[in-house]
């Protein structure tokens, strides 16, 4: 898993390099049989289970805001600054980027990833749904 999350990256950052474009993208990807699912996740999609009325997040965003997240960009020499709005603060990797890890962003990477994480889901009996999506449909839904 991690090693095509390595390609991929790597593919990404030579093309944007050779286009002279920037950007990135989050990932998450599961394999699923009728047991359960692997989940690895890069970036800020979430993977969410809906069991009746209630739901569960799977998996851990990688944002700038999480501490266990910011000690990784800080060990590799990044700085995480907050930038504080009238109701909110966002937490920004070198005071731009609020992800810690990615797909692409090759400007950011001596400082982030695209390493992922990893998760077995062993379903239960109860779970009704499962969604994945990226943060743009989980800042709008906000069930999780």
């Amino acid at each position: 898993m991690f090693l095509a999350f390595n390609k991929i990256d790597q593919d990404v950052c030579r093309n944007q390099e050779k286009l002279g474009v920037q950007g990135g993208s989050t990932a998450l990807c599961a394999l699923m049989n009728s047991e359960g699912m692997h989940l690895a996740n890069v970036g800020d999609s979430k993977a969410v289970v809906i069991r009746g009325d209630q739901t569960f997040a799977l998996n851990v965003e990688h944002r700038a805001n999480n501490e266990e997240e910011k000690s990784r960009v800080e060990k590799r020499g990044g700085v995480v600054f907050e930038k504080k709005g009238r109701t909110t603060s966002r937490f920004l990797v070198q005071g731009a980027l609020e992800l810690t890890r990615s797909i692409g962003d090759i400007s950011y990477k001596q400082y982030i990833s695209s390493e992922p994480d990893v998760l077995n889901y062993k379903f239960d009996s109860n779970d009704e749904y499962i969604v994945l999506a990226s943060d743009g449909f989980w800042n709008v839904i906000l069930v999780y």
